[in-house]
């Protein structure tokens, strides 16, 4: 049985722009599928530096494009997709600091163990004991089937070869190779409750994850040298203001330690991602607003080394007030030197308010 570390709230003395700089946030220049742009950027994990300057990241869309839920009397809460079989991606991003670009330059489709294309349909229905996911139907209400291997991708990173994605239904962690092939699933204990689980679906997390909030699984994951963190993006039930980060043996797929991350008491409610750099973990902290209202902070970190349960948490940075105050979802975050780090916004395809776009920003702290 695992036992909680928790961590204790240290404020920093961190200096924050006075003004946004806004000069330092790219626009993505990424292809339309369909009737909607690409988008849904979540997850960002820095690759390398070519010789001409541009920067390499790694990010992934999540499900596709939808609506906003609502309830129905005889289907519970109802979730309709507009590509009900979209085929999640992750996505290289090249930044070219000099010419102020940014542009989508490798598409990678995810497929199943078997090589045929996951979809981002919902899993399972609620259960006693499981709060399951929403209901899935078309745009016109018609009833959609739940998929088992369907996935609302979240996060990405990259370690060994290996792609390494954090998903929000299960909640889950999923193994890809660089060809965007299924080759492991971590998921809660008892998650397949009716027969065996396939051999590269395996039953390691805790069981308690599926007691999450409906749609608020796993929102980001870290790949450090021979370790992943995984966190979910809101607290679960009976934990107060504090959210799950799990450290993991990717190797043995294996749960090593589990720790209670607090979120910050002015006014955040939800993670947005998670990046390891230099032996610490950073984490995106934010509400739902835009403008002035809008809170998204960095935080960094420190893990507890031999038996010192104390973490401390430090502000790097209010990317609100550093200028990224025009997105609802800041849903990437990843480092790029020791001072500098980037972070993407999640343009949910465009949907939720058409014609919003993805943007990746450089900041310094």
């Amino acid at each position: 049985m695992f036992k909680y570390v928790f961590l204790i709230f240290i404020l920093s003395c961190a200096k924050l722009p006075s003004s946004p700089q806004t000069n330092n946030i790219v626009r993505i220049d990424a292809p339309a599928i369909g009737d909607f742009d690409l988008g849904a950027f979540s997850g960002l994990s820095f690759s390398h530096k070519s010789q001409n300057g541009e920067l390499h990241f790694w990010s992934i869309t999540d499900r596709g494009p939808n609506l906003e839920s609502y309830s129905d009397a005889e289907r519970g809460v109802v979730r309709p997709f507009l590509m009900p079989y979209y085929q999640p991606q992750i996505l290289e991003i090249i930044l070219n600091p000099k010419t102020h670009s940014a542009r989508v330059a490798q598409r990678i489709p995810l497929k199943n163990s078997k090589g045929m294309p996951l979809s981002g349909l919902p899993n399972l229905p609620p259960l006693a004991g499981r709060v399951g996911d929403e209901f899935p139907v078309t745009k016109d209400g018609k009833s959609l089937s739940y998929d088992l291997e369907g996935i609302d991708s979240e996060g990405v990173c990259l370690i060994e070869n290996k792609f390494w994605v954090a998903d929000e239904y299960g909640p889950s962690l999923l193994q890809f190779n660089r060809q965007g092939r299924l080759l492991k699933r971590l998921v809660p204990k008892e998650y397949v409750r009716q027969g065996e689980p396939e051999s590269h679906i395996k039953e390691v997390l805790p069981e308690r994850l599926m007691t999450r909030k409906m749609n608020r699984g796993f929102e980001g994951i870290a790949c450090a040298k021979n370790k992943i963190y995984a966190v979910m993006q809101s607290p679960l039930p009976g934990d107060g203001n504090s959210v799950i980060i799990l450290e993991i043996n990717p190797a043995h797929h294996k749960v090593t330690n589990q720790y209670l991350y607090p979120l910050n008491e002015t006014g955040t409610d939800k993670i947005g991602d998670l990046t390891w750099h230099n032996g610490k973990l950073y984490l995106i902290e934010q509400n739902s607003s835009t403008g002035k209202s809008g809170n998204h902070f960095v935080f960094e970190v420190s893990m507890p080394k031999g038996r010192d349960l104390k973490i401390q948490k430090k502000l790097v940075s209010d990317l609100t007030k550093a200028g990224f105050d025009f997105s609802e979802k800041l849903e990437g975050l990843s480092f790029i030197s020791h001072d500098e780090f980037a972070v993407v916004n999640d343009n949910d395809f465009g949907v939720a308010n058409k014609g919003d776009k993805s943007y990746i920003g450089l900041f310094r702290y």
